[in-house]
C-alpha cells in the first residue's frame, strides 16, 4: 500500500513543471491538485503511446519518458514564470477548518481497504482490462476484439485501466486496491483545487475552508473501482478551470482546463459528451473562445483513431439507432416504469441548488451561464443515451442514471453554494458583468 501512495506522489511531483508550463503562477494548492491529476493521466498516456508504437511496458520506460516531459516543461516554465496570485492570508482557524475536509478521506480509506473491491463492473470492465493489459505488457487487442468479451465495453477509452497499470509497474505487481488509491488520491487533489476556486468566488479563506468542508464527502462515491468517480474529478476540475478562465479572460487557464476536459473523455463516454456540453457553454458565454478547446478535441479523437483499425464501436451506435429513437420518443408508455429511477444522485443537493440559483436572481444566472449551460446540456446528453439505447430501458436507467448524475454532483453542489451566498449577500447585484466589447485576451 505504501508503495502505491508513494507512486502517486512521485507521479504528481514529476508533473509539477508540466502544470506550471501550461499555466504559470498557480497557487500551491491548485498546482498540487492538478499535478496529482495530470501525473496519473500522463503516466497512463505514456503506456498508451508505448503500446501504439510497440515499446514493451516497463518502469524504466515509464520513468524515462515522464522525466523527459518533466524536464522539457521545466525548461519551458523557466522562460515564462509568472508571479503567483496574491491571496488573503489564511488564519489558524481557517487552516484548521480546511483540514477537516480531509478527514472523510481517512474514513473512506479505512472502509475500502478492509474489503475486496466488490463492484461487479470493476471485475467485468475496468479491473479486468487493467489486469489483462498488464499481463500482455501492452493493450491487448486480441482481448478487446474477441466477441466473447463484449461485456468489458472494449470501445471505452482505457485511461483508467492504464492508471492502474502504471501503479502496478511502480509497485511491482497487480493490486486491485490500486483503484481505491487512485480514487482517494484524486479526491484529495480535487479538494485542493476546490478550496482555491471557492476562495476566488467567496473572497474569504474562512469561507472557502467552510465551503470545502461542506462538500468534502461528495467526491467519495460508493462505486469504488469504477470510472465514474474518476470522471467526476476530471470533469469538475476541468469545468471549474474553464469557468474561471472565462470570467478572468485567461487563455492559459482555459487551455489547461481544456486539456483536463479532454482527459475526462479518455476515461468514459460521458467525458466525451462533457466536451460537447462545455463547448455549448462556451458558445453561450464567449463564442470566440470555443475554438480554444482544441486540446480537448484532440484528446477526444485520440482513442477512436487508435481503435479504428480494430473496428471497435459503442453499443449506443449499433444498427437501428434511428428506429430505436423514434420508437422511444413516440412510445410515452415505455417511460412510465422508469420514472422512479430518473432521480439524480443526492437529489436533495440538486433541489437545493435549483432553489439557490432561482433565489440568486437573473444577474447571477447571467454570470454563471457557462456552468448552467454545461450542466443542462450534459444532463440532456445523458437522457439522449436512454432514447437510443439497445438495452431494456428500465434496466439501463436503473443501473446507470445514479452514476451518471454522480459525475456532476460536485459541480451542482458548488453552483448551489455560490448561488446561496449570492442570494444572501446580494453579491450578484453588485458585480458588473463585462460586455463582449469590453473583453480583452490575456
Amino acid at each position: 500500500m505504501t508503495a502505491a501512495w508513494l507512486g502517486i506522489l512521485t507521479l504528481g511531483a514529476a508533473s509539477i513543471p508540466i502544470v506550471l508550463a501550461l499555466r504559470p503562477g498557480l497557487t500551491a494548492r491548485t498546482t498540487a491538485g492538478l499535478s496529482l491529476i495530470l501525473g496519473l493521466a500522463i503516466s497512463a498516456l505514456i503506456l498508451l503511446l508505448c503500446s501504439v508504437i510497440g515499446i514493451p511496458w516497463s518502469l524504466p520506460a515509464l520513468a524515462l519518458i515522464l522525466l523527459a516531459l518533466s524536464t522539457g516543461s521545466f525548461l519551458m516554465m523557466r522562460r515564462q514564470v509568472a508571479p503567483p496570485r496574491e491571496s488573503p492570508p489564511s488564519s489558524i482557524v481557517a487552516i484548521l477548518i480546511e483540514l477537516l475536509a480531509y478527514f472523510p478521506l481517512l474514513g473512506y480509506a479505512r472502509y475500502v481497504f478492509q474489503n475486496p473491491i466488490w463492484q461487479g463492473d470493476f471485475w467485468a470492465v475496468w479491473g479486468v482490462k487493467g489486469r489483462v493489459f498488464l499481463e500482455a505488457n501492452r493493450i491487448d487487442w486480441n482481448f478487446l476484439t474477441a466477441p466473447d468479451n463484449h461485456y468489458a465495453h472494449p470501445h471505452y477509452a482505457p485511461l483508467f485501466p492504464l492508471m492502474l497499470d502504471a501503479l502496478a509497474l511502480i509497485i511491482g505487481h497487480w493490486w486491485e486496491h490500486a483503484a481505491a488509491v487512485v480514487s482517494i488520491g484524486l479526491a484529495a487533489a480535487l479538494l485542493l483545487i476546490l478550496r482555491d476556486r471557492f476562495l476566488h468566488d467567496l473572497g474569504s479563506p474562512l469561507g472557502a475552508a467552510m465551503a470545502t468542508v461542506a462538500i468534502a464527502n461528495l467526491p467519495l462515491t460508493k462505486w469504488i473501482g469504477l470510472a465514474d468517480s474518476i470522471v467526476l474529478v476530471f470533469a469538475t476540475a476541468a469545468v471549474l478551470l474553464l469557468r474561471e478562465a472565462l470570467h478572468a479572460n485567461d487563455n492559459r487557464m482555459f487551455h489547461l482546463g481544456a486539456v483536463i476536459l479532454g482527459l475526462a473523455a479518455m476515461i468514459k463516454t460521458e467525458g466525451g459528451a462533457l466536451v460537447a456540453a462545455a463547448a455549448a457553454g462556451v458558445l453561450i458565454y464567449r463564442p470566440r473562445m470555443v475554438l480554444k478547446l482544441w486540446p480537448a478535441a484532440i484528446l477526444v479523437a485520440l482513442w477512436p483513431a487508435i481503435r479504428l483499425p480494430h473496428a471497435l464501436s459503442g453499443y449506443l451506435t449499433r444498427e437501428g439507432i434511428w428506429s430505436r429513437a423514434v420508437e422511444r420518443i413516440t412510445d410515452v408508455d415505455s417511460w412510465r416504469p422508469v420514472a422512479d429511477f430518473l432521480v439524480p444522485y443526492q437529489e436533495r443537493i440538486w433541489i437545493a441548488a435549483v432553489i439557490a440559483v432561482v433565489a440568486a436572481g437573473t444577474q447571477f444566472i447571467q454570470r454563471e451561464r457557462f456552468l448552467l449551460t454545461t450542466l443542462v446540456v450534459q444532463i440532456l446528453f445523458g437522457l439522449t443515451a436512454y432514447v437510443i439505447t439497445p438495452f431494456d430501458l428500465k434496466w439501463h436507467v436503473a443501473t446507470s442514471w445514479q452514476r451518471v448524475t454522480a459525475q456532476l454532483i460536485v459541480l451542482v453542489a458548488y453552483l448551489g453554494l455560490i448561488a446561496g451566498v449570492d442570494a444572501l449577500t446580494g453579491r450578484s447585484r453588485s458585480v458588473r458583468i463585462p460586455r463582449p466589447a469590453e473583453e480583452t485576451a490575456v
